[in-house]
């Protein structure tokens, strides 16, 4: 197999989101006409519960995250009417699943669907959950639910433009139906709208993770197909391009993967995805017999903690094909990296095990009966 299967693939770091307004009422923390805050009989509960989140989610930024879990529980249990129990459940889960506690993002995902149906919130949740089982390795499971998340949020989308309309008429005093002024401000906010297009857009991505992982490579293309370039931040660009290269090498349409990689490459020599566009193209060259072409983008690959993996495999894939073309001095020499006593035992093993090969006397002649 290429050096980078498909499930390894991994999302783009920093996908958080858009910032956006905590709490279920309609201005926010503090502002607004959050139900409670500025008087009336909740007062007292919303003002504790909300000092209670603030506390929790300063515990959360400063990374204890068992004292930030604790005080999101208890917030949730004493005040569990108050507008931030969705909230303190939402952070629960997202906690969960960074601590890769997939029993407990299930559970407690399930309990918001149940406690909070329809609460904007449910989305990131939902998504939240689904990466968890992406992470896990329950591909299937993860796609069905990127697949209803990505239909939810489309149909909310298509919605949206009647209930705007019909939210501008209602402050006109327009009957529903009639034609909306043109001097009637659009009523949805600005941070909502920008909060929907990131998760169907990272929605869409995770579907298309989880599809390669599945191995169900035209239908990661397809998933992929539905992300409109223009509105893809660069970060999630990179990760595009690095499912779509996986998946076209799974196709093995290894010609279509080339010449996107070297602009990215060109573009982004030491990106954060670079490692892995450099063995994509690796594999695509060789599948295309340009071995010369792969030994130029090779001398690319750095070695490192985090990229040691994929190099070795790397050097495994080129040498393995070098040995097959009849290079055996180039094969031996990238089997002499692998067999360095530095590197773990099963690379050592393959290393040797190559070397063996390629200097054999056999070898020899089969090199000389293929240069003849």
């Amino acid at each position: 197999r290429p050096p980078f299967g498909g499930a390894t693939a991994g999302p783009p770091k920093g996908l958080g989101g858009p910032p956006r307004h905590r709490g279920g009422g309609a201005g926010g923390h503090w502002g607004g006409a959050g139900p409670g805050v500025l008087g009336g009989g909740g007062a007292d509960v919303e003002l504790a519960s909300a000092m209670a989140f603030d506390r929790a989610t300063y515990l959360q930024k400063t990374g204890d995250l068992s004292a930030a879990r604790r005080e999101y529980e208890r917030l949730g249990s004493r005040w569990p009417e108050s507008q931030w129990a969705a909230d303190a459940l939402e952070a629960r889960v997202a906690i969960a699943f960074e601590a890769g506690n997939l029993a407990a993002v299930d559970m407690l995902a399930e309990q918001f669907a149940r406690d909070h149906p329809g609460h904007p919130l449910e989305p990131r949740v939902r998504q939240i959950h689904g990466r968890a089982l992406l992470k896990h390795g329950s591909f299937e499971r993860a796609a069905t639910l990127f697949e209803n998340l990505r239909d939810s949020l489309a149909q909310a989308s298509a919605r949206a433009p009647a209930a705007d309309a019909e939210r501008g008429r209602a402050g006109t005093g327009l009957p529903p139906g009639s034609a909306r002024p043109a001097a009637v401000a659009r009523s949805a906010e600005p941070d909502a709208a920008a909060e929907h297009q990131w998760l169907r857009g990272t929605t869409v991505y995770y579907l298309a993770l989880a599809r390669l992982a599945n191995r169900e490579y035209a239908e990661c293309l397809a998933a992929l197909e539905e992300l409109p370039a223009e509105e893809l931040s660069a970060e999630l660009t990179q990760g595009v391009l690095v499912a779509r290269g996986s998946a076209l090498i799974g196709l093995k349409r290894y010609a279509e993967v080339i010449e996107p990689l070297r602009a990215y490459l060109e573009a982004n020599p030491q990106g954060p995805d670079s490692a892995k566009c450099r063995a994509q193209l690796i594999v695509s060259l060789v599948e295309e017999k340009r071995l010369d072409e792969a030994d130029v983008v090779y001398r690319g690959l750095h070695d490192s903690d985090q990229q040691r993996a994929l190099l070795l495999q790397t050097t495994l894939y080129l040498a393995d094909a070098h040995a097959r073309q009849g290079g055996h001095d180039r094969a031996a020499e990238l089997y002499r990296r692998l067999a360095d006593k530095r590197n773990p035992q099963d690379f050592i093993a393959k290393g040797l095990d190559g070397l063996a090969r390629v200097e054999s006397p056999a070898a020899d002649d089969s090199a000389a009966d293929s240069g003849a």
